[in-house]
């Protein structure tokens, strides 16, 4: 299996208005707008689906330009290595909300350091209000559920059928994580 390695992590207000384009070369359209026309398929409760609708409006209300993300980012997609971070598996790669990326990395932060990673990861956006960004966090980890939910669903699609419990029920898991948040 192929190794997708990125030295560096493209800089998302390098490519933030240049969605066209990333769409062009075969990134997958995984915007606010289209996660929201996926929500009650996904979830599979029209309830459920309205509440993750709002927070998308408002996470949307915000303004910050969605970019291209990694789409699975998570301690064991990142590794330090000498000088600089090498991130692994960019097949999920996709035009989304940048704090999908940062909402996934700190689910698996403990609970004491997600503090720090906030912290850290506002002082590295000084292209957004430091207000802007601490309100959408919240707002943006239940979609980021219902992303990595979706993702599932449709790798689950294209395998062969004795292999579709390799994920086990992933998709259901993560939904369930969407739902605790809202």
């Amino acid at each position: 299996m192929a190794r997708c390695v990125s030295h560096v992590r493209p800089n998302s207000r390098e490519v933030s208005g240049r969605e066209g384009e990333i769409l062009a070369v075969g990134a997958q359209d995984r915007r606010l707008a289209r996660l929201e026309r996926e929500l009650t398929a996904a979830v599979g409760d029209a309830s459920a689906a309205e509440r993750l609708r709002q927070c998308s409006s408002a996470l949307a209300e915000l303004a910050i330009p969605e970019t291209l993300v990694h789409g699975d980012f998570h301690p064991w997609n990142a590794v330090w290595e000498r000088d600089h971070v090498v991130i692994y598996d960019w097949s999920d790669a996709c035009v989304a909300h940048p704090l999908f990326d940062f909402a996934t990395f700190s689910r698996f932060a403990d609970e004491d350091v997600r503090p720090e990673l906030i912290d850290a990861y506002v002082s590295a956006r000084p292209d957004l209000e430091e207000q802007t960004l601490r309100k959408a966090l919240p707002l943006a980890y239940p979609l980021a559920c219902v992303h990595h939910s979706i993702s599932y669903a449709r790798i689950e699609e294209v395998l062969e059928p004795r292999e579709r419990d390799l994920f086990g029920d992933a998709p259901r898991r993560w939904i369930e994580r969407a739902l605790a948040a809202v």
